[in-house]
C-alpha cells in the first residue's frame, strides 16, 4: 500500500495539478488532467508507476478518435475507436460524442 501511494504522488507531481477520485476498488487516484494527451511517440504513460495495480491501462489520445493502451513491459499502443465513436476519458471508452 505504501508504495501505491508513492507512485500515485509521484504521478501527481509529473502531470501538474490533478485531483484524487474515489473509483479503482476505493483507492483516491489521480484523475488525469483535461487537456492532457498522449501518443506513444513522444510521451509514453506505460510505466510501471502509472499502471501499477492495474489503476491505469488506458490513455486519452491527442487524436479525440483515439486512445492510447498499455500492454506489458511498458509498451504501448495507439488504438483507433470504431467509426464514429470518440475516446471519452470519464467512461474510459469509446463513446458516441457528446455523451461524456
Amino acid at each position: 500500500m505504501k508504495l501505491l501511494v508513492l507512485s500515485l504522488l509521484v504521478l501527481i507531481q509529473i502531470s501538474g495539478s490533478a485531483r484524487a477520485t474515489q473509483s479503482h476498488q476505493g483507492y483516491g487516484i489521480p484523475e488525469i488532467p483535461p487537456g492532457m494527451f498522449w501518443n506513444c511517440a513522444d510521451i509514453n504513460p506505460c510505466v510501471k508507476s502509472n499502471y501499477l495495480y492495474g489503476l491505469y491501462f488506458y490513455f486519452p489520445h491527442e487524436s479525440p478518435n483515439k486512445f492510447v493502451q498499455c500492454g506489458n513491459s511498458n509498451q504501448c499502443f495507439v488504438m483507433n475507436c470504431p467509426a464514429s465513436l470518440v475516446w471519452s476519458r470519464i467512461n474510459q471508452t469509446c463513446t458516441r460524442p457528446n455523451s461524456n
